[in-house]
């Protein structure tokens, strides 16, 4: 092998400023771009809370609309020739509470 070669002592000098300043530029980039990043987090997260509501809204929706009296005419014909007891005889016993009163 071949012995190592001597290294100028102005090229050591270059490297070693070289290294340092660009520990310098790194850490004053990340400190420029930490509250940026931050900020685009909190934007994301609220987004986020938003997009998930409005999927929870819409999925309750779909679940509704599934089954429903407007969806199945057989429902819809039952319940317009046969409404319920309780609901006629409330609406005739407070009626009936008008007129007496």
């Amino acid at each position: 092998m071949a012995p190592p070669v001597q290294v100028s002592p102005l090229i050591k000098t270059a490297r070693w400023s070289a290294l340092i300043v660009g520990i310098i530029y790194g850490k004053r980039r990340y400190d420029n771009l930490k509250p940026i990043a931050e900020e685009e987090r909190r934007i994301e997260e609220e987004e986020k809370k938003v997009r998930e509501e409005k999927e929870r809204i819409a999925k309750q929706l779909a679940e509704a609309n599934e089954d429903t009296i407007l969806n199945n005419p057989r429902l819809l014909l039952y319940s317009i020739r046969s409404p319920p007891d309780s609901l006629w005889r409330e609406k005739h016993q407070q009626v009936n509470v008008w007129i007496s009163a």
